[in-house]
């Protein structure tokens, strides 16, 4: 608690909001009633005649004494609200310094986001705008959001009976290798409001915005909830996954472009026996089947392997997964007389590094490890 400049006024801070308290208030106003009241009354007393007419009579030297301490109470309460306004003043100051003093960048970018997380300012979504969001989160390109229409957004995309509320909003630098400008990422957490009909807890979502031109941008979104994950590191890769079923996992890294457009670096399905890639017609699904039929359904069925297949630069992939060396050796020639020669893990991991540096982002994207997020 900090003293400021008079014994019966305090700022105290709780919970991240700050509270003033004004302890004599109270007191002082009961003072100057009850003076103000025996002032009156005798003056009252003091100003009429024996008939009961008003007279010019002098004041009484106690109507003066009451009549002064009245007056004196009037003027320290005065005193004491005049100090308490000039206390919410600098509370005031105080609350916006605390935000900018957590927010690191050009004062014009500072002043973006943080209008943008007050409620006041807008963000506006990039043409190329990279929108990997759940549920049918359709955000349209080249538009100004504030973050109430972001909220708002998000709930008309949920269930009936479904309501979100913001929880908290983070914030995060962002050091981009490939782009220039300044770079942030903005965590928005939504919690169910009280009633809604969900139990899936929080959701989020990461965006990663750009100043350009004086202007909050928004390159890319995605999200976290409970059947999906989306990682930004400090250096604005997005690696997002999820899974449609207990046999069937999907994900992407996303990174920008020499241009801050944001393009998937690689995507990915993986799938374990009993499960089929979806509409594939590159024979893929046939293969797994002979595959299965050679090796024997028992065998095949106790999870020891998986097939993954990745999109790169608009190439496919396909990758088999086994703790039996054996066994990818016979797959691949299953797979070859469909037509599909199978990569293994160490030419993948070349061909990401190859698009990667063609991108300019280098070695960024190995970095899984989430960006430090900081309260806003």
């Amino acid at each position: 608690m900090q003293e400021l400049n008079d014994r019966d006024i305090f700022i105290e801070k709780k919970a991240g909001s700050l509270y003033i308290k004004c302890f004599g208030m109270e007191e002082m106003l009961k003072k100057i009633m009850v003076m103000t009241v025996l002032a009156v009354a005798v003056l009252s007393l003091a100003g009429c005649g024996e008939n009961g007419s008003a007279t010019q009579a002098e004041s009484s030297p106690i109507a003066e004494k009451i009549s002064e301490s009245a007056t004196g109470a009037v003027t320290e309460a005065a005193e004491v609200s005049k100090s308490a306004a000039q206390a919410m003043t600098e509370t005031s100051a105080c609350a916006a310094d605390t935000q900018a003093e957590s927010l690191t960048g050009s004062e014009n970018a500072v002043d973006l986001i943080r209008d943008f997380t007050n409620g006041n300012g807008t963000v506006h979504t990039k043409a190329s705008l990279m929108n990997d969001v759940s549920y049918s989160f359709e955000l349209e390109k080249d538009k100004d959001y504030t973050l109430k229409d972001l909220i708002a957004l998000y709930n008309s995309s949920l269930s009936d009976g479904e309501k979100y509320e913001l929880d908290t909003l983070s914030y995060a630098a962002l050091t981009v290798p490939n782009v220039s400008g300044e770079w942030y990422a903005v965590q928005m957490v939504l919690a169910p409001e009280e009633g809604s009909d969900t139990g899936n807890g929080n959701d989020s979502i990461d965006m990663v915005f750009s100043v350009m031109n004086g202007q909050l941008q928004m390159a890319a979104c995605a999200d976290s909830y409970y059947r999906s994950s989306c990682t930004c590191n400090k250096n604005g890769v997005l690696f997002t996954g999820g899974a449609s079923g207990a046999g069937d996992h999907s994900g992407a890294v996303y990174v920008p472009d020499a241009n801050g457009d944001y393009v998937a670096l690689q995507s990915y399905e993986t799938i374990n026996y009993g499960w089929e890639f979806y509409n594939d017609q590159s024979g893929i699904n046939e293969s797994l089947s002979e595959f299965a039929t050679a090796i024997g359904e028992d065998a095949a069925g106790d999870g020891h392997f998986d097939i993954s297949r990745y999109e790169i630069n608009g190439s496919v992939y396909y990758v088999f997964g086994s703790d039996h060396p054996e066994e990818e050796k016979q797959f691949s020639e299953i797979a070859l007389s469909h037509g599909i020669t199978m990569t293994s893990l160490d030419e993948l991991d070349s061909i990401m590094d190859t698009y990667a540096g063609q991108l300019g982002i280098g070695a960024a994207y190995k970095d899984n490890e989430e960006t430090p997020w900081s309260k806003i």
